[in-house]
């Protein structure tokens, strides 16, 4: 008998071709379904930025991905019990501090396999500028629903504003957004702009960008810019002015629909979302995700 590699009429390279045109395939399903407008344009742009891609194998990857996360959407639209979601975020953000805690004090030697001690590992990430990002998210999701936001709104607006002084003050962000990352966010825009329509292609940043990007010499030592920290600008660079058009009118679309704590998170998500990149840290994404199905779902279930 011949083995069962033999069998199969297709090489290593084929399975993968059969594998992104099987996620093609549903990608294109995707836009049957009950969603939003906004995303079944932006499923269809994303499926043709990867054909125009200056990196296609990336570009196929971070398609993959993309379309996982529809599902996802997809699966988030349809829970009905969110206050068990809530009640298993609070344990998780619990259980972050916990982390944070014990990393602080030395006393953690699993999550950061006991190299550092301090907040260079926060929580479950790598990175405290990722770990602040995630917590952004998370508490943006635990004040849906909350008996508390509706009679404080006043003092929480106020307690948000100093939230984000403090974090442009006291960790000296403002002085790295303007030293650090508008020169790297001025160059990312004027890169889209050679190729405005297609976009680089999907995922094709953090292979593309450093090796043509013409930054001050101080930026280019602070690190590899695997990404512009600035979600928006990203998408801007790898899926041109189509897909980054879209998902900012989805955006506002979505804005229109918050009101009260749902209002103070999307403050909190968009402020992350310039800011850092959640949308690229698998952390985060799957809050993000749900997050933006609550606004649907809310919206729904109040037009019924």
């Amino acid at each position: 008998m011949p083995s069962i590699g033999m069998l199969l009429p297709f090489t290593t390279n084929s399975v993968w071709v059969w594998a992104f045109l099987l996620t093609a395939f549903f990608g294109v399903f995707i836009c049957f379904f009950e969603i939003s407008i906004y995303v079944k344009v932006l499923s269809v742009i994303a499926l043709l930025n990867v054909f125009l891609s200056r990196a296609p194998v990336l570009s196929q990857f971070a398609y993959m991905e993309f379309v996982a996360c529809l599902y996802l959407y997809i699966l988030c639209l349809r829970i009905d019990n969110w206050r068990l979601v809530r009640m298993v975020l609070s344990l998780v953000f619990i259980v972050n501090i916990i982390l944070c805690v014990m990393q602080y004090s030395g006393l953690d030697t699993v999550t950061n396999f006991g190299v550092s001690k301090g907040l260079e590992k926060s929580g479950v990430f790598g990175n405290p500028m990722q770990f602040r990002s995630y917590l952004l998210v998370l508490v943006a999701l635990l004040l849906q629903g909350s008996e508390f936001v509706k009679v404080y709104k006043r003092e929480i607006v106020v307690l948000l504003c100093m939230v984000i002084f403090a974090y442009l003050i006291v960790h000296q962000a403002f002085i790295k957004l303007i030293v650090y990352r508008v020169p790297v966010w001025t160059e990312t825009i004027r890169l889209s702009m050679l190729h405005p329509f297609a976009g680089w292609g999907l995922g094709v940043y953090k292979a593309v960008f450093n090796s043509i990007a013409h930054l001050p010499k101080d930026v280019a030592q602070e690190g590899c810019w695997l990404t512009t920290h600035n979600d928006w600008l990203q998408v801007l660079f790898e899926m041109g002015i189509f897909g980054f058009g879209v998902l900012v009118a989805y955006a506002v679309n979505l804005i229109k629909k918050c009101e009260g704590a749902t209002f103070f998170g999307a403050c909190l998500i968009g402020f992350t979302l310039t800011v850092h990149f959640p949308m690229r840290t698998i952390q985060i994404v799957p809050l993000l995700i749900l997050f933006v199905a609550y606004i649907e779902r809310i919206q729904y279930v109040s037009s019924k």
